[in-house]
């Protein structure tokens, strides 16, 4: 086996939902607001996983303040339902998600000090962003998203414009220097390892391995051989139709048809993963084909079948009584336990 090779791991939540019902905000960014103190190290576990399992737990409904809020202001300017369908397809599920869960933010901290959220100056504006970037300690990332977040939807709602606001330009790229000058480090694991960890008991064989760990599996390898993101993971088509099983032992997988991939072009057709078996380049007797994507997606495919209803993703709850599709968290939550369980191990 190659020497050991350390990954940066992304920083994932202590709690994951298996039902698939957790929600796509930041877990971290979400853990910040309002609970600052669990920033502290000293902060006790349980305390953390309690927070966590509780903001994962509500989820925010299709209806938002800031979406009705929105609707309203344009229904006001004489906006027809036409011209609301239109507008609220401007941006992406996920971006939509984002500018709901920070807009709720903005306006809990507005209350707070009581600040209109509709029409604030730009110091007040500035303080929320530097109140992110200090006390918070998120994300020079995150502090632009809010800053976006926010001056479009107060913009949207008929307040004032703050694209070109010198002092929020100057919040964003302090925040940048600041992570600049004291990098994040991201949790590092052995991929190697975790490899060795699956290819064997528990995760094996796969014929009658629980289902929970057979997804697990799958999931892992399957984002190891595509190198694809987690969003583009989450967004494979479970229908009949979008599988293809062919004669070379690959297996072709397609995308919902309104799955959209990170800057890809709307105009241009999502392509399809072909992803092909280990077993033409392994012997017949070399442990590694255990590690083979496609032998995991034959038998999960084979497994999950009875257990879909209308589900219409390719991976699926494993809470069997659980009938929707999952979020996008949870595909994170699930290979954040495969390396937990890896490290775990006596």
């Amino acid at each position: 086996m190659a020497s050991p090779a350390l990954v940066s791991g992304p920083s994932v939540p202590d709690t994951c939902s298996t039902t698939g019902t957790g929600n796509q905000t930041s877990s971290a960014e979400a853990a910040s607001f309002g609970h600052s103190s669990l920033q502290s190290s000293n902060a006790p576990p349980a305390r953390v996983a309690a927070v966590r399992a509780e903001l994962s737990a509500s989820p925010l409904k299709s209806s938002t303040p800031r979406s009705a809020s929105v609707s309203a202001a344009l229904t006001k300017g004489g906006a027809s339902s036409d011209l609301l369908s239109i507008v609220s397809k401007a941006r992406r599920e996920g971006t939509e998600t984002l500018y709901d869960f920070r807009w709720k933010k903005w306006l809990s901290w507005c209350t707070a000090q009581n600040i209109p959220p509709t029409n604030p100056t730009s110091m007040q504006l500035a303080n929320f962003l530097a109140h992110c970037s200090s006390v918070l300690n998120l994300s020079a990332s995150s502090v632009r998203g809010y800053r976006s977040a926010i001056c479009t939807t107060i913009k949207q709602l008929g307040g004032p414009a703050f694209e070109a606001d010198f002092l929020l330009r100057e919040v964003a790229r302090g925040a940048s220097l600041k992570e600049a000058r004291n990098p994040r480090r991201v949790p590092l694991w052995d991929l190697f390892l975790v490899l060795d960890f699956i290819r064997k008991q528990p995760f094996e064989p796969l014929g009658t391995i629980p289902f929970d760990l057979l997804t697990l599996k799958t999931t892992f390898l399957l984002l190891l051989a595509t190198g694809r993101r987690r969003s583009e993971i989450h967004g494979l088509s479970g229908m009949p139709q979008d599988l293809a099983f062919h004669r070379d032992g690959s297996i072709t997988l397609r995308f919902l048809p309104e799955f959209l991939a990170k800057n890809q072009d709307p105009k241009v057709p999502s392509p399809s993963l072909r992803v092909r078996p280990l077993s033409d380049i392994l012997a017949q007797d070399d442990e590694d084909r255990h590690l083979c994507p496609v032998r995991c997606l034959k038998y999960y495919w084979d497994r999950s079948r009875h257990r879909r209803s209308s589900q219409r993703r390719l991976l699926i709850s494993l809470n069997e009584n659980y009938k929707k599709d999952i979020a996008a968290g949870t595909i994170s939550c699930w290979v954040s336990q495969v390396i937990r369980r890896a490290y775990s191990q006596p």
